[in-house]
This record gives structure tokens, C-alpha cells and sequence, in this order.
């Protein structure tokens, strides 16, 4: 959420207390305002406060000259009894006199007012009320979305403040939608590396796991509104040298996908408390024997947002996130070849070592010496191709170099191994 701070930069004012006969409230109250600033720096907040206060009294009536004052005095009081007081009722009032100060002199159709509206709108959801808090957001985003006609930061902050509400309101695959469109944004203004962008993409995050959270009650349709998020958070983590955290988010779409998949089945009883691993477990797990091959490839209908293709490297020794290339479309060529079966004695076609040098050539390098498992989570987009096929003149067949399995999650592949050494010898 956001609340700005509207005053505008006055010159230094003399202590309202050494002031000459005759001077006019105004300008007491620019020097209540001016003391007031200087003491919110300091951090005494309440007597911060008792000067602001008592500078608006001052004000007298409002007019042209004195409107920004008074207004961003009710802004300056609203927001310490919001964020230091907690007193949000009276937070609320303020702010509802600051919408009315200016609107009354400016109208209700520039920048300001929308930054108002936005501040009302903070209020009112640390009340409790969230239906107008709600009303107030969505006034300020289509504001700003009228006045800039480019990407812009503000913009993208209305877009998550209607999708925080909607989400706190538990209407998950609503807010959905505005905040795909404020992390879409933060791309476009390019601030995704900014502290805003961050807590934006976070705030996505949240109801994407929200969402996470609800299935397999809820449609694969409806799961597909979560994905796009999830490649964005996955190339996002990578590109800020974090892969355990991508990695994470990658065990988690796939997991959910395997259990949307096998919902209803038999086999789904085992499967159906199945949650994601987190990396070091994965890590303990393949030992010195295995590794794995982790694919995030985003399909054509997750590209909404800024995606890219991915291969997680995960082995005893540690995990690493290989960028794939970008202008590939691995789809497509997987899809040729899903079915293609080779002997041990043909002699390779062109389309084979190039599947190879996309897929599998760039992660070579990062897989031990002595590994004898290789654990292939595939994506959806190349999740019929047949791995153990691929290779070139130089390596030879994958499936010849290592054993080979592929599976649609490393949780799944565990408990199901889990499950196996459980099982009563017959």
C-alpha cells in the first residue's frame, strides 16, 4: 500500500512562539507546519502531531492560497495516526477531510486527488472496512489509469492495492487478475528491482499461494491462472541469484499440477497430502548417485508476463538455475518428436542433437562425475518427449550415458519411493 506525503517544500519559517505582533495565522500555521515536519524527522511523533493539529486550526478558511496546507496537513495527521497511532478511525476522518479540502478548490481529477483517494483507501482497510476501501482503490486506479497514458509506478500500486483488498476478502482468482496486471506494470516502468516492485510481486505471490492452497478443489482452469505468476517468480529469483527460492516455486507448480492430474484416480489416496519439497531436502536426497534435471519452460499462454525458460540442476553438492534459450520454442519441436524411437546402431538425424544442445548440452557440465541416476522433471511443454533418445555424435544417447526416469515432481517421485519400501514383501 502507499500514502504520500503532499506537502510541498516551504522555506524555513520562524518559531511560532517568537512571533512579531501582527502576523498573520497564516503564517503561524506555515510555522506550526514547518516545526511540525522538523519534529516527524526526529521521530516525536506526538508532538508532530500537536503541531500539525494546531496549524490546521489555524488555517482558517480555505481558499486557493492555503488549500495545499491544510490538505497535506490532514494527510500528514491521517497518516501518523494510521502508522503510529493505530488509530484508524480517526485516520479516516482526516482523510476524508484532506478529499474534501481538495476537492472542494482543485476538483477531483488530477494526480493529487487520485493519491488521496489511494490514502482513503489505505485507511479504511486497516478499519475494517474493506467494501469502501475497495471503492476508494478502484477510483484512484481508473484516475491513474486515465491520467498516465505510459507505464507509470503509481499505476501499478492501484492495481495491487484493488488486488490486496479482493484477496483479503478471500475473492483469490479476482485479485489475480489486478495483480498479474501491477507486476506487468512494474516490468513496463521498469521498477521490478525496487523495493516497491519486490513487495508487489510478493503481494501476487500470496494470493497465487492462496490459490496453491485450495486445490484440487478448485478447477485446472482455474490453477492455470496461477502459473503465469509462478514463471514470472521463477525468472525473477534467478535473474537476482536466487535459485533455491525459483527452485521452490518451480517443485510447488509442478507438485500441484501432478495432484490436479491424478484427482479422483485410485493412485490419488497416496498422493493427496503431497506437499512441495524445499531444496535441501531434494539435495540430501539425490546424494552422490543422482541428480536432477528440473525444466521451467512457460508455455505460449503464460508469456503474459516476463517469463523465461529454465533448467534447475539439483545434486548432493548443491543446485544450479542454467538459463535455457529464450527463442527456442521447445514446444514445437518437442511435440515432433514425442514419440520418436531410435536404436543404439542409427546414425542421428539433424533435429536430434539440436533437441540435445537446447535441452540438455548447456547442463552437462554441472552434473558429478560418478552419477548414475539422472531424474528428469519435464514440464508440460516437453513432457512426452522421449529423453532417452536425445543426444549427438560427440556424447552419444542420454539413455546410454545414464539411468534415466522421468517423473512430474520430486515429491511425487519420493513418496511414490517412499511408498515402495513400505509396502509389504508379498
Amino acid at each position: 500500500m502507499e500514502n504520500d506525503n503532499m506537502n510541498n517544500d516551504n522555506a524555513a519559517v520562524p518559531d511560532p512562539d517568537k512571533m512579531k505582533p501582527g502576523e498573520s495565522d497564516y503564517d503561524k500555521s506555515a510555522s506550526c507546519c514547518a516545526k511540525g515536519d522538523e519534529l516527524l524527522k526526529q521521530g516525536d511523533t506526538e508532538q508532530a502531531l500537536a503541531q500539525y493539529k494546531q496549524a490546521l486550526e489555524l488555517s482558517g478558511a480555505v481558499h486557493k492560497e492555503n488549500c495545499i496546507e491544510a490538505v497535506a496537513l490532514c494527510n500528514n495527521i491521517g497518516g501518523i495516526l494510521l502508522k503510529v497511532k493505530k488509530d484508524y478511525a480517526r485516520a479516516v476522518q482526516y482523510q476524508r477531510e484532506a478529499i474534501k479540502l481538495y476537492t472542494m478548490v482543485y476538483g477531483d481529477t488530477d494526480a493529487s486527488a487520485a493519491t488521496l483517494y489511494n490514502n482513503i483507501g489505505d485507511a479504511l482497510l486497516f478499519n475494517g472496512d474493506k467494501d469502501e476501501a475497495l471503492s476508494w482503490f478502484e477510483k484512484s486506479l481508473e484516475l491513474r489509469k486515465s491520467l498516465y497514458t505510459k507505464p507509470h509506478p503509481h499505476v501499478a500500486v492501484s492495481y495491487n492495492n484493488v488486488g490486496l483488498v479482493l484477496c483479503d476478502k478471500g475473492e483469490y482468482e479476482k485479485s489475480l487478475v489486478y495483480y498479474k496486471q501491477a507486476v506487468r506494470m512494474c516490468g513496463a516502468a521498469h521498477i521490478e528491482d525496487s523495493e516497491l516492485g519486490r513487495n508487489i510481486l510478493s503481494a501476487a505471490m500470496h494470493a497465487a499461494e492462496c490459490i496453491r492452497q485450495r486445490a484440487p478443489t478448485i478447477s485446472y482452469d482455474e490453477m492455470l491462472q496461477v502459473f503465469p505468476l509462478y514463471y514470472h517468480a521463477i525468472k525473477f529469483e534467478c535473474e537476482h541469484d536466487n535459485p533455491q527460492k525459483a527452485f521452490g516455486y518451480l517443485e510447488t507448480m509442478q507438485t500441484e499440477r501432478f495432484k490436479n492430474a491424478v484427482y479422483g484416480l485410485p493412485s490419488s489416496e497416496l498422493f493427496q497430502d503431497l506437499q512441495p519439497l524445499e531444496p535441501e531436502a531434494v539435495r540430501q536426497w539425490c546424494g552422490s548417485s543422482t541428480a536432477i534435471l528440473a525444466y521451467a519452460i512457460p508455455p505460449a499462454d503464460c508469456r503474459e508476463l516476463n517469463t523465461a525458460a529454465y533448467c534447475f540442476v539439483v545434486t548432493g553438492g548443491g543446485l544450479q538455475a542454467i538459463a535455457l534459450d529464450p527463442e527456442y520454442d521447445y514446444a514445437v519441436e518437442a511435440s515432433k518428436h514425442q514419440t520418436f524411437s531410435r536404436g543404439p546402431d542409427e546414425s542421428f538425424s539433424s533435429y536430434i542433437p539440436d533437441l540435445y544442445g537446447k535441452l540438455i548440452k548447456p547442463v552437462l557440465k554441472y552434473i558429478p562425475e560418478g552419477t548414475k541416476n539422472l531424474l528428469i522433471i519435464p514440464d508440460r511443454q516437453i513432457a512426452k518427449l522421449s529423453f532417452e533418445n536425445l543426444g549427438d555424435d560427440e556424447d552419444g544417447l542420454l539413455g546410454h550415458t545414464y539411468i534415466l526416469s522421468t517423473v512430474p515432481s520430486v515429491s511425487a517421485a519420493i513418496r511414490k519411493e517412499q511408498a515402495a519400501q513400505d509396502a509389504p514383501d508379498d
